[in-house]
């Protein structure tokens, strides 16, 4: 459920397994290609890397132009309550990004590559941002941190969305069907 807390101005917030390849990857093309642009436009903004095992790489990443790491937090939803937008800058990997679909469970408005998106269910429209290069991601990002209007309706949208379609409500309603139709096909 989304947290009550109040967000800090201008955050971005990423978490996950730190030893895990494609998290390295997309930390690391993020703070190669996004995160230096968003600074000069935002100075004051700040990143924040949550999660376990971090690696080498990952950890050289934090500690300088905004960047954080904190690891190992037993409870990640009242620190990722905090942040004014989740970034899923995924460059590799295959399968449904849980982290997503815990993002959208918060109610937080998320930025994230057409990769972070694979196998989920989508409609015309995803309620989150997709930019396609860094400099678009730039552009999101910062959009997003100056419009609370924006961001608060894009959080709802993307918890009535994840909801709708990846609630364990959601996949009993799609078992039953799929036993229906199961049913009535072998009847015939």
């Amino acid at each position: 459920r989304p947290g009550e807390e109040a967000q800090d101005e201008r955050t971005c917030v990423f978490w996950g397994r730190l030893d895990f390849g494609p998290n390295i990857q997309a930390l690391q093309w993020f703070c190669g290609r996004v995160w230096p642009a968003v600074r000069r436009q935002a100075p004051d903004a700040r990143f924040t890397i949550y999660g376990f095992n971090p690696s080498d790489p990952v950890r050289a990443l934090a500690g300088r132009d905004g960047v954080a790491l904190v690891p190992d937090l037993p409870d990640l939803r009242p620190e990722i309550a905090r942040h004014q937008v989740v970034v899923l800058p995924f460059v590799s990997g295959g399968g449904i990004k849980n982290k997503l679909l815990e993002a959208a469970s918060l109610g937080k408005p998320i930025v994230c590559t057409a990769t972070a998106c694979r196998g989920l269910r989508l409609e015309k429209s995803a309620p989150f941002r997709t930019p396609r290069d860094g400099k678009q991601w730039v552009g999101a990002i910062l959009a997003l941190w100056g419009d609370s209007d924006g961001r608060r309706r894009l959080g709802v949208e993307v918890r009535e969305w994840v909801l709708k379609n990846h609630s364990w409500t959601a996949a009993a309603r799609d078992a039953v069907a799929g036993l229906e139709q199961s049913l009535g096909e072998g009847i015939r």
